[in-house]
């Protein structure tokens, strides 16, 4: 328990979204943590949201127990009865022995984040001050995880308190010891190191807005490096490349493009365009912004359609067989690393996705005998011309609809929109482009140590605070 003589602040924190519930509550708890040490935390949370919470958040919570904070965990029912917004008002009321009181809407769902905005702006509480927070998330590509393993830059926090002043602090994430076991339980060795290098820049600085910068032995790379593709392939290779060996020969130039060009497409760097029926070409991300089912074949994982937020994203088991065959029998012209690279990539698509079962075989024949109840309303993605004309003629175009897709040689952009936190405060400020450009970076810094094995360190911009990556 807290000292008596110490100021006693409390954070509520309702958890009744439908979506994203594990994701949007741990961060916002552990952000919380971070940026107002709350001595009590008040979980209210909605009945659907009780498996999640006994299964999966509250290994959490007991560790903010042990680390001597106060957790109570209240059913929305005992608090909601008749009248949402007067029922809170008086809950909240009964929590004013709290000298200061922090309410945090994000992971609430919209009649929550109403009552505590009305309760924010129209209570007056002596001897109270009262703060209204939202978290800011640029899920984008790191859709599915958490705070603390995404950089601090991307959960952005907003604050508005009563007294106009700024109560939450720029500090450290304060228990990297005691949570970096939750990192064992991750199989997908390239996707915990991004989790491990988020945790540790997050452990060691208390900044809010440095972004990520790799930094080698004889020059730095950051997001203002990330103008074009041509230019970005050229200054890894004769720059970093030819930096790590001396002495290349121009054939070993040609031999590293090839390498480059496959990463950079691998971890999603280009710009992916959908060519509709009129020719007219649409970036990925806003074409299937509101669709329910997305079936993509194997092409688009070497495109890097894991580092898209794609809710309806569908793969089908045919992909996987093309994929292990790529790993395990050697079907491709890439070395072990890549190969390697390939299928961790390929998998943390798959944990975002529904799988559709198929034969065990190639796509391009596959795709159009999976059962058509399961494509019925759907749209299928494929950069193969051949497969995306031969699938056109099939019956499949009676109950699906067939795009293809193709590389811009330009570099990803903003996200199209954040998602609805249903916040009461405006939430306007875009960091998709940030989002996008920290998980970029990140996962280049860890590829280009694995493929090429060379010195790179993943850094904070404008700080010397840097992680040395680590994926075998």
């Amino acid at each position: 328990m807290a000292n008596e003589n110490k100021r006693k602040r409390c954070a509520i924190i309702p958890i009744n979204r439908s979506d994203l519930s594990f994701e949007s509550s741990v961060s916002v708890i552990m952000r919380t943590l971070e940026a107002y040490n709350p001595d009590s935390f008040v979980i209210i949370y909605a009945k659907f949201n009780e498996p999640m919470l006994a299964k999966k958040l509250d290994p959490f919570l007991k560790i903010l127990e042990n680390d001597g904070k106060v957790v109570e965990k209240i059913s929305v029912n005992k608090v909601v009865k008749e009248d949402p917004i007067e029922d809170l008002r008086d809950f909240l009321k009964e929590k004013v022995d709290c000298e200061e009181l922090v309410l945090i809407p994000t992971s609430g769902a919209n009649i929550i984040a109403v009552s505590m905005g009305l309760f924010f702006s129209q209570e007056k509480l002596s001897n109270v001050n009262i703060c209204l927070a939202n978290y800011v998330f640029g899920f984008g590509p790191w859709y599915r995880l958490y705070y603390p393993f995404v950089p601090r830059n991307v959960e952005k926090l907003i604050e508005v308190c009563k007294d106009n002043r700024r109560t939450a602090q720029n500090g450290k994430f304060p228990l990297r010891d005691k949570i970096l076991h939750f990192l064992d339980e991750e199989r997908n060795s390239f996707l915990k190191e991004i989790m491990r290098i988020s945790l540790e820049l997050n452990s060691i600085s208390n900044s809010i807005d440095s972004s990520i910068e790799l930094r080698f032995t004889n020059l730095k790379l950051n997001g203002e490096d990330l103008k074009s593709i041509s230019y970005l392939k050229e200054k890894i290779n004769k720059e970093i490349i030819g930096s790590s060996e001396k002495g290349s020969k121009p054939n070993r130039f040609h031999q590293n493009q090839d390498k480059i060009n496959n990463i950079l497409n691998l971890l999603g760097y280009n710009k992916l365009l959908v060519i509709k029926e009129n020719d007219e070409k649409i970036g990925l991300e806003d074409f299937v912004e509101g669709k329910e089912k997305v079936v993509i074949d194997t092409n688009l994982i070497f495109y890097g359609i894991h580092s898209y937020e794609i809710k309806g994203l569908s793969i089908p088991l045919c992909v996987n067989y093309e994929i292990e065959s790529y790993k395990y029998k050697g079907k491709s012209g890439y070395d072990k690393n890549f190969s390697d690279l390939l299928f961790d990539v390929f998998r943390i698509a798959v944990r975002k996705a529904n799988v559709l079962p198929t034969e065990l075989s190639f796509c391009d024949e596959m795709i159009p005998r999976i059962d058509p109840q399961l494509l019925e309303g759907s749209i299928i993605l494929s950069a193969d011309q051949r497969a995306v004309e031969f699938w056109k003629e099939l019956p499949l175009r009676k109950y699906a609809e067939v795009f293809k897709v193709e590389l811009a040689d330009s570099i990803r952009g903003n996200l199209p929109s954040l998602p609805n936190l249903n916040s009461t405060v405006n939430l306007n400020a875009n960091k998709g482009d940030e989002s996008i450009k920290s998980f970029l970076l990140i996962e280049l810094g860890i590829a280009l140590k694995k493929i090429f094995s060379i010195d790179v360190k993943v850094c904070l911009q404008h700080e010397d605070k840097c992680v040395i990556p680590s994926y075998s």
